[in-house]
């Protein structure tokens, strides 16, 4: 057997979920682990499975149960099972690469056992390698029941969507050298097929130098890009309503006219004064730490038109540059623009 069948024959098991979003859950019975060497010189011999909706197959151990829920897959039997789902971001943090994975491969573990029989864990090891030539990230661990110890084993495998990853986390009765093998060896097995279905969206563009995810069941009116040629800052407005151009989510590199976070707040402020509403009410300036980062906040109300508006507009300093987001709402609309608002504070990062 090859040395790279070697690194990821070890596949682990759990739980995972999302917003948008699947918890997957693990559970540790057992004693002591056989050695690899052990288990890897074992053969099993695998079924092919399909998932149509998660859009992966793998290979099945003979005497294995397939379990289908919305949004995952558990394969099992007495002793042992894997379980296959998908992650599109966690909490505050975007899932763009396996370095965003490797970034917060604690807390990724944390999400998995927190749906397990563990009391505690400990993370032995993360390292990134290939499931059947496909980029994946592996994290080792060990954890504590209330009457075992266990160890356990998450590979994350990024979906072809452009963001998030699948989650493949699997348990086997410790020391039954059979089950690890049959568990790790369908592990070894999963490949993607395609892109799956899920109201998430990526927007990238060079121009504005960003990425970031929209939910297009709540940007009911899509997008569109402006060029400073048209009047604005290069930047991009997002929708909740179709035909209603008014209520929006602006987000755009604050570069041309802001040199860091807090010029673009103070530009924005004078702004809304000068050219929208010089009787606008306007709140305290307040922080949010998203991300390992820091957004600068400030809302405003004002009347235009004869329509009094809610006005949220936010920045942020990342590798060098800042960004700024301009949220324009009724009350009928702010429910949605503020959930449009809050996913792009936690997804947005530079090209």
């Amino acid at each position: 057997m090859d040395a790279k069948k070697k690194r990821f024959l070890l596949i682990g098991a759990a739980v995972l979920l999302m917003l948008c979003v699947v918890l997957l859950i693990v559970l540790f019975p057992g004693k002591t682990s056989a050695p690899a060497s052990d288990v890897q010189d074992r053969s099993v011999s695998l079924n092919a499975y399909t998932s149509e909706e998660l859009c992966f197959t793998i290979g099945i151990p003979s005497g294995y149960e397939v379990e289908t829920f919305p949004g995952e897959v558990t394969i099992q039997n007495d002793t042992s099972h894997l379980t296959i789902g998908c992650l599109m971001y966690l909490n505050d943090s975007a899932l763009y690469s396996l370095s965003d994975i490797a970034a917060i491969q604690e807390e990724i573990l944390a999400e998995v056992i927190s749906g397990s029989s563990a009391k505690s864990h400990q993370l032995l090891s993360g390292e990134t390698t290939e499931i059947n030539g496909e980029p994946a990230y592996l994290i080792r661990y060990a954890a504590q029941t209330q009457t075992a110890s266990g160890e356990g084993i998450v590979a994350m495998v990024p979906l072809k969507n452009g963001f998030g990853c699948y989650v493949l986390s699997a348990a086997w009765e410790q020391g039954d050298a059979t089950g690890q093998a049959e568990i790790e060896a369908a592990a070894a097995s999963f490949t993607s097929t395609g892109m799956i279905t899920t109201n998430l969206a990526l927007f990238s563009d060079e121009k504005l130098g960003f990425n970031m995810l929209y939910d297009t069941a709540v940007v009911k009116g899509g997008y569109s890009i402006q060029t400073a040629s048209e009047g604005y800052y290069d930047c991009v407005f997002f929708y909740p309503v179709e035909g209603n151009e008014g209520v929006l989510l602006e987000v755009e590199c604050a570069a041309p006219y802001a040199k860091d976070a807090e010029d673009a707040m103070a530009y924005f402020h004078e702004k809304v004064f000068a050219e929208i509403d010089p009787n606008a009410a306007a709140s305290e300036l307040y922080d949010v730490e998203i991300g390992g980062t820091t957004y600068l906040l400030r809302e405003y109300a004002v009347e235009v038109y004869g329509f009094e508006l809610t006005v949220g507009y936010c920045a942020v300093d990342m590798g060098g540059t800042c960004y700024a987001m301009c949220a324009v709402t009724d009350a009928e609309n702010r429910e949605a623009i503020f959930q449009m608002l809050q996913l792009a504070m936690n997804t947005l990062r530079p090209l």
